[in-house]
């Protein structure tokens, strides 16, 4: 941030408002950072975000005449303090990935409630607020980081999705794992916007969806531009399971300890003709699934679910694949013989064909 206002400093006459207007900016970004810090507990949401850190714990929270402890005070103040300079470090651009982008990481903050904050953060492409024990993400929060492609909102107590959500025009990845969730309409409606096509390509749902819940999943295929969709540690019913069967463009599926059934695989991934990942570990199969890998896969995943042996469909892909690259993860199972798979990866080697294996964990002898 110095060297841009440095640089802007040696130019025109516009530069130099430019640089009256960003300076004043983070003025009034910092006073409002600050007279938050020094509120106090204004919410019962924060007191309720405070106890699940394992410093404090709910029997700590308050004093015996109701007031908040010491300890509640003095972690939220801290919590508060770290919030602000992460916020004003990600303003002033000193937070950069790898590719130069910007990235606000907020995770495991228990704040409990989003201050009001006004400024620009335009120029933040990643948010992170997993873990703050939010129970609303409200959108005037959201509309500061009108250009961010990936946010991350799980382990959090929102029962609905945040209304601005519909509003990020730039959104790729949006990750919701490990959320209360209600089976209703209200809360999936700001998923994809009324009109237009949601920009989401990859969409994680991990631990978010309740056993029979249909409404997640039909909010999910209004999804237009969706590639890509995780669902592992849900426990999906069966008419949650035929419910994928609208969404033919994916692909990329992760159904990890779901409780699908080994004789439900086919009949779930048939429709996926397009389908380049696949992930089905820990869903501790009876038996090895009986299904047809589309031959676009490129990754295929059967790891700790039990196998007593290979199964046919992964000689299949193999043989039939009409990639160059296929990765294959049959680890963590109860396989004691790897069968004809060396001398087959061998000859499709010879063809130009490269399959990784991982058979890391069984039962050979």
């Amino acid at each position: 941030m110095l060297e841009l206002l440095d640089q802007l400093r040696g130019s025109d006459r516009g530069a130099e408002l430019e640089i009256t207007a960003l300076e004043q900016d983070f003025r009034v970004l910092r006073r409002a950072l600050d007279e938050w810090r020094a509120s106090g507990i204004r919410h019962e949401d924060e007191l309720t975000a405070l106890a699940h850190l394992p410093e404090v714990g709910s029997a700590a929270l308050r004093n015996e005449d109701g007031a908040p402890s010491a300890m509640a005070l003095a972690a939220l103040a801290d919590h508060r303090r770290a919030f602000a300079n992460r916020l004003l470090r990600a303003w002033q651009r000193e937070v950069r990935a790898a590719d130069g982008s910007t990235r606000l990481d907020l995770s495991g903050l228990a704040i409990g409630r989003l201050p009001v904050v006004i400024g620009r953060f335009d120029h933040v492409s990643e948010l992170r607020l997993n873990g703050m024990q939010l129970a609303q993400v409200d959108g005037y929060f959201l509309a500061c980081f009108e250009n961010i492609v990936s946010l991350y909102l799980g382990d959090n107590r929102l029962t609905a999705l945040p209304e601005g959500l519909s509003s990020l025009q730039r959104l790729r990845f949006l990750s919701l794992r490990d959320l209360p969730l209600a089976d209703t309409p209200q809360a999936f409606a700001a998923l994809a916007p009324a009109q237009g096509i949601s920009p989401i390509g990859n969409l994680n749902l991990s631990g978010s969806i309740a056993t029979g819940a249909l409404e997640p999943l039909r909010a999910v295929q209004r999804l237009g531009s969706l590639r890509s969709l995780s669902l592992d540690d849900n426990r999906l019913s069966d008419a949650q399971l035929a419910q994928l069967a609208a969404m033919p463009h994916l692909q990329g599926l992760s159904l990890d300890h779901t409780g699908l059934r080994a004789e439900q695989v086919q009949q779930v991934i048939a429709p996926f003709t397009h389908l380049r990942h696949l992930s089905l570990a820990r869903n501790r199969f009876v038996q090895a699934p009986h299904f047809e890998a589309p031959p676009s896969l490129i990754s295929l995943d059967l790891s700790d679910n039990g196998l007593p042996h290979v199964p046919e469909a992964v000689y299949q892909l193999i043989r039939s694949t009409a990639q160059g690259t296929v990765d294959i993860d049959l680890s963590d199972n109860l396989i004691a013989e790897p069968g004809a798979l060396a001398e087959l990866t061998t000859a499709r080697r010879l063809v130009g064909v490269e399959v990784t294996l991982n058979l890391d964990d069984n039962r050979f002898t």
